[in-house]
């Protein structure tokens, strides 16, 4: 009773330190300045045609209007860094009014960030930060992008490829980060504590032998840290609180040959192809390609992932635990989608339930064709219980007399 109270106790106590972790995850950048509206109006004070300068109530807002069809109506800021940086904090106030997309499905009101590589090699990469189309209004959000080669030079592109209509950015903050010193200790603090309360989660029966118990809590680890936290995600959102990004130590010193920001009227030579501007280059972890690849068959891939799961840690720890290590893996995903911002809808309510099918056929399957053999018996039990005791209770039956010894 009291390893159960325990356990209940100590679950929302992690869950909690995964999203305190999250939001300690990055810091400020050295002598980098944040990068707001008002910055980007004073390098680009007339903007190209198509693109217009108001005044709101918060300050200068960015209009961009939708030109003819394959026209790319495009604006680059390259910021103003003093060094290759391998991370920005982003945080948006962007509407569309009437935005109609073209013919393809990039072609819409979106925000890009270029990572121009660092001596003038190879290719660029090129992060979507947001997109919105018809007559929506997006407030507040902010996100992590990454630069995927470890470090680079930014630069902000606005965007409107759509038939017609029109993208208003509102408001915007540019922080350059990086990962703090800490995140990398704590993530395996955390680590350590899951796998501790997974275990002990999986003490509750003697069938359950040590080394099955740490195999199956490893194992569980594993794919939440590939599929849960933190994760296959393309951007990095705030789970749940915010991310805190400390005090701001500086204003940054751009280099001698880097003025700050610079509107680029064309692409810089060498640096940037084009894929720059419309379609981006398809940069995604395997996980998240594979998703995209199977999208059609969504409800098959999720059950079929659960199935396996649970008939793996079925023979790892009997089918009773592995449905709750199966289900508490489901939740995770699930919850993770949700508490990093991408939302909560009828296609997650799906996943949930195929997750239930999936956990529903592992368990039939387990029981008719596998169960606890004795060979499963054998390698299950403690060493202490394979051979049960001679006397009932471990003690001689009392209800007869002792026998008579002859000396």
């Amino acid at each position: 009773m009291l390893r159960r109270w325990l356990l209940i106790l100590t679950l929302p106590l992690l869950l909690l330190a995964v999203c305190l972790l999250r939001s300690q995850r990055f810091e400020r950048a050295e002598n980098e300045m944040t990068v707001g509206m008002a910055e980007l109006k004073a390098a680009l004070p007339v903007p190209p045609d198509g693109a217009l300068w108001e005044e709101g109530k918060d300050g200068p807002v960015l209009r961009v209007t939708a030109r003819a069809p394959n026209a790319r109506n495009a604006i680059s800021f390259r910021l103003p860094v003093s060094a290759p940086v391998h991370a920005l904090h982003i945080t948006l106030d962007i509407a569309s009014k009437n935005i109609v997309r073209g013919k393809r499905e990039w072609e819409d009101g979106r925000i890009l960030v270029r990572w121009l590589p660092v001596g003038k090699k190879g290719t660029a990469d090129v992060d979507a930060v947001a997109s919105t189309r018809g007559s929506e209004n997006k407030q507040g959000g902010s996100l992590v992008v990454l630069c995927s080669y470890g470090a680079g030079y930014p630069v902000l592109v606005i965007e409107n490829l759509a038939a017609s209509g029109d993208l208003i950015v509102s408001g915007m903050e540019i922080t350059p980060v990086k990962h703090r010193a800490k995140w990398r200790p704590m993530r395996w603090m955390l680590a350590a504590g899951w796998l501790v309360w997974l275990v002990a989660f999986l003490s509750g029966s003697p069938r359950i032998a040590l080394p099955r118990r740490y195999a199956a809590a490893s194992l569980w680890l594993v794919m939440g840290a590939y599929f849960a936290f933190p994760g296959p995600w393309e951007r990095l959102y705030p789970m749940i609180i915010g991310y805190n990004l400390g005090e701001e130590t500086g204003k940054a010193k751009p280099a001698p040959d880097r003025k700050a920001p610079v509107w680029e009227e064309k692409t810089p030579q060498g640096l940037v192809g084009d894929g720059a501007h419309g379609k981006i280059p398809d940069q995604r972890g395997w996980i998240i390609k594979l998703r995209q690849q199977l999208k059609n068959q969504r409800l098959l891939l999720h059950t079929g992932f659960v199935f396996g799961i649970i008939v793996l840690f079925a023979c790892l720890v009997g089918a009773r635990r592995a449905s709750w290590l199966a289900a508490g893996m489901v939740l995770a995903i699930e919850g993770a989608q949700a508490g990093f911002g991408y939302g909560f809808d009828s296609d997650d309510i799906r996943d949930l339930i195929c997750g239930a099918i999936g956990i529903a056929l592992g368990r039939l399957l387990f029981g008719k064709l596998c169960g606890w053999s004795a060979f499963s018996r054998w390698v299950a039990l403690p060493p202490a219980q394979l051979a049960p005791p001679a006397v009932p209770n471990g003690f001689p039956d009392e209800r007869k007399p002792a026998a008579a010894v002859d000396p």
